[in-house]
């Protein structure tokens, strides 16, 4: 007759949380000793970032990624009250300006030119 004497209980849970994909690994041992760790990883993986070979590609990314940028942008200047200008062009050439909610271009510019160079760095 075989008998099994089990000292302890190991699981191991996967789940996601918020874009991190979570490993938590649970030890419960006859003693009653409970303990638990987490590994935590992006839910991505990290992309090199280079140029687009692919003009289609490069085309369809940028129209993808200005939406995001151009929401971010209004976002800060919501939230901070900040004056922003956003100019981006397009791998074609089309230009795309953004301004914030109270942001007057020439002002903004005015502004800018006025910050010494050491300023400007910042």
């Amino acid at each position: 007759m075989l008998s099994i004497i089990i000292s302890f209980i190991l699981l191991y849970v996967n789940f996601h949380h918020q874009g991190l994909s979570y490993f938590l690994k649970i030890h419960l041992s006859r003693s009653g000793f409970f303990s638990r760790s987490y590994i935590v990883s992006m839910g991505r993986v990290k992309l090199k970032i280079k140029r687009l070979e692919n003009i289609s590609n490069r085309q369809v990314t940028f129209s993808k990624r200005r939406n995001g940028i151009l929401k971010k942008a209004k976002e800060l200047s919501v939230l901070c009250d900040i004056d922003i200008i956003l100019l981006l062009f397009s791998p074609t050439g089309k230009p795309t300006l953004f301004t914030g909610q109270r942001s007057n271009i020439d002002e903004v510019i005015a502004k800018f030119a006025r910050l010494t160079p050491q300023e400007r760095a910042k």
